[in-house]
């Protein structure tokens, strides 16, 4: 067995909308080889057993500003974790809507003397035209790896079951000095385009 998660969750939901869950788990893992978090923590392969406690909040989804929180928290393979994220949103009339979201990592392993702390922020903007003609974007930075990405979106939609999209996506190194030799300025970029009919027999 590889992988083996047990989970005892709540849901609620109240009347005016306002909504989450709260979890506790047992997770086990056979990690075959070491992996990192970064070049200070990592964890050893072996077979580790740990628990967690994970909550979720979110505010109504009828109304135009929407906020959600999320909490984990317990032991993390042979260490500690806790973790937060925050998912505010703003939808701007029903033809724009703009979306952030921060988590943030703090991973703790005392018999090893190390640490770590990441987080991971995003940007997300859709802009509806027309019912058939919408963009959107979305930008997201990773301070443990230095890299930031973007993509870009266009699509139609001339009718029922036909789309046609245009997808422009690059990653991009925010600190090109973490390496020798120095690290190019992009490490990837794409541009897809793509289109889908759909029909019966």
């Amino acid at each position: 067995m590889q992988t083996l998660e047990t989970v005892l969750s709540y849901d609620f939901r109240f009347k005016n909308d306002f909504n989450g869950m709260a979890s506790f788990g047992r997770m086990y893992e056979n990690v075959p080889d070491t992996f990192s978090f970064s070049n200070d923590a990592y964890v050893p392969g072996g077979d580790y057993g740990f628990y967690q406690l994970e909550t979720h909040v979110n505010s109504p989804g009828t109304r135009r500003f929407l906020l959600g929180l999320d909490l984990f928290a317990g032991s993390f393979y042979d260490g500690r974790r806790i973790s937060f994220g925050l998912e505010p949103s703003w939808n701007i009339g029903s033809t724009f809507q703009l979306a952030f979201s921060y988590d943030h990592n703090f991973l703790t392993f005392k018999n090893r003397n190390q640490s770590f702390s990441g987080g991971v922020a995003g940007l997300k903007a859709l802009v509806m035209f027309t019912t058939k003609l919408s963009v959107s974007t979305f930008v997201q930075y990773n301070s443990a790896d230095n890299s930031m990405i973007t993509n870009f979106r266009f699509r139609y939609n001339p009718g029922e079951g036909n789309d046609l999209y245009i997808v422009f996506n690059e990653g991009r190194s925010t600190y090109r000095d973490i390496d020798e030799p120095r690290l190019p300025v992009f490490s990837n970029r794409s541009f897809l385009i793509k289109y889908t009919y759909t029909f019966t027999l």
